[in-house]
């Protein structure tokens, strides 16, 4: 004798219906901005990257993104731009990532001006990229606060410095944005870094007290073998943007004739943008070179950063607590 299968029919109350369309509702818009603005544009991008001003098919777009590179056609070469980025990337890894880390260890063990720390750290987050490059761009300026403190404590500086300023000046530019960089980095680790260290039991600080665990042996042996899932999800997410790390350049010395001794990958592209744009030569001839030059330098970054995000997953254990 068959025995038949009764199907159940699971029934959801009023308050449960009610709440999937809340859920769905929150959901609906940032999946409409993914499929416009990030689907769709790197869609349309990568479509453009093999197309010429007609529409056809075509291979000149990397073609002349190779020759730049290699300067095979006069003018300035890529490279250039390109060794600025990895310049600032590996100051980020270096310096930033590490000090972040420290600090915000040092902020959440609450040392003396600890709060005073806070605010000079999250100034940048807290202002906006737009309010912070200005004031920034203000307090480096040849008449401001710094150059006369400068002055009034009798430190000689270069007289082109002191008429142009740090950002203007091609010997000190660079250098200016890198440490902008750094100060700007600072808050938003912080802030992750600081939520990573919240969720460790607050038992096991007390217990390495009590065993008279000094303030770096209990950094280095407790609270960053417990952190590092985050701190490794960081240094993922930093991969992706080794070619065109860029600390706010455009934002901090503009489309100034001196650009090519600050250019980085990622200004020199938004330069092709705005500059296309300010021209108003839209032909998709124009849009096809900096397609195929992010392109490229998209096809180039993913293998680095999944053979990175390989070898960290296998060489280090999932923490859970």
């Amino acid at each position: 004798m068959m025995q038949r299968t009764q199907k159940y029919r699971i029934k959801y109350s009023k308050r449960e219906k009610r709440g999937a369309v809340v859920a769905l509702c929150l959901l609906a818009f940032p999946v409409f901005q993914f499929l416009i603005f990030y689907a769709y544009i790197n869609f349309s991008s990568v479509a453009l990257a093999f197309q010429d001003r007609t529409g056809a098919f075509t291979f000149d777009n990397f073609r002349k993104v190779y020759e730049n590179f290699f300067k095979l056609t006069g003018g300035a070469s890529l490279f250039t731009p390109l060794k600025r980025s990895l310049i600032t990337w590996s100051f980020g890894m270096l310096f930033l990532y590490p000090f972040s880390i420290l600090t915000t260890y040092a902020l959440f063990k609450k040392v003396p001006g600890e709060r005073l720390f806070r605010v000079v750290f999250f100034l940048p987050s807290l202002l906006g990229v737009i309010v912070m490059t200005t004031l920034f761009k203000k307090l480096l300026a040849a008449n401001g606060p710094v150059f006369e403190l400068i002055r009034l404590f009798g430190i000689k500086m270069d007289p082109r410095v002191n008429i142009t300023g740090l950002l203007g000046n091609p010997k000190t530019a660079f250098a200016t944005i890198i440490f902008y960089g750094f100060w700007s980095g600072i808050g938003g680790n912080i802030i992750i870094l600081t939520g990573a260290l919240s969720r460790v039991p607050k038992d096991i600080f007390e217990s390495a007290r009590l065993d008279g665990a000094s303030f770096m042996t209990e950094f280095l042996k407790i609270s960053l073998p417990l952190i590092w899932p985050t701190i490794s999800m960081m240094l993922i997410f930093s991969m992706s943007g080794i070619f065109i790390a860029d600390s706010g350049t455009f934002l901090l010395v503009g489309a100034t004739s001196s650009f090519m001794e600050v250019s980085t990958m990622g200004y020199e592209i938004f330069m092709i943008m705005y500059n296309m744009a300010i021209s108003g030569n839209q032909s998709a001839l124009v849009f096809g070179y900096p397609a195929a030059l992010g392109f490229t330098i998209t096809a180039v970054t993913i293998p680095i950063v999944l053979t990175v995000r390989f070898l960290i997953e296998k060489f280090t254990d999932d923490i859970s607590y």
